[in-house]
C-alpha cells in the first residue's frame, strides 16, 4: 500500500509546485494595478517612476486611484544646468542645450538637442542621441 501512495504524492506534489509557479508568475495574487503601475511584493500596487498616485504617494492604495506623471521640471526634480532648456515627457524628461555655442542656446527651446553637458551631474546621464521638432 505505502509503495502505490508514494507515486500519487510525488506526483501530487509536482503538480503543487508548478500551479504555485504559475500563480506566482500570473499575478493571481495580486490586486488589478491602474495603468503605470506594478503590483508590489503580491500585495499593493505601485506607480512606476516617473508617475505617483492621484494622492500624492508612490504607491495606489483605492482601486480609483491612477498614476500620473510627475511633472520633474516643474515640481524641481529635473536635474537640467540653468543654460538647459527642461521638457517633462510621460514617466520622464529631458535636458535640452547646445552646450559649445551659447549663442545658439535659444534653438534648443524648439528642438531636443538632448545632450549630457545639459544635465548638472552630465557623468551619471545617459541621455537619447535623437533629436525632433517638437
Amino acid at each position: 500500500m505505502g509503495s502505490k501512495c508514494l507515486p500519487l504524492l510525488s506526483a501530487l506534489g509536482v503538480l503543487l509546485a508548478l500551479s504555485g509557479a504559475d500563480a506566482k508568475n500570473s499575478g493571481a495574487f495580486c490586486p488589478p494595478c491602474p495603468e503605470n503601475a506594478s503590483c508590489y511584493n503580491s500585495t499593493h500596487c505601485a506607480c512606476k517612476d516617473g508617475f505617483h498616485s492621484t494622492a500624492g504617494r508612490r504607491y495606489v492604495t483605492e482601486s480609483s486611484e491612477k498614476c500620473e506623471d510627475i511633472d520633474e521640471c516643474n515640481t524641481g526634480l529635473a536635474k537640467c544646468k540653468k543654460k538647459s532648456y527642461c521638457r517633462n515627457t510621460i514617466g520622464s524628461y529631458y535636458c535640452s542645450c547646445v552646450p559649445n555655442y551659447p549663442l545658439f542656446n535659444w534653438v534648443a527651446g524648439f528642438i531636443k538637442l538632448n545632450h549630457p553637458d545639459c544635465y548638472e551631474d552630465a557623468h551619471n546621464e545617459k541621455p537619447s542621441v535623437d533629436t525632433w521638432f517638437q
